[in-house]
């Protein structure tokens, strides 16, 4: 599921750089 592990990146850099939560909010 290429998908599921691009999202699981997109979390790890979530907890790196906080700038990326309003991404990750609008995916939801």
């Amino acid at each position: 599921m290429i998908w599921l592990e691009s999202w699981m990146d997109r979390l790890d850099y979530r907890n790196n750089n906080d700038d990326n939560i309003d991404y990750l909010d609008k995916v939801e």
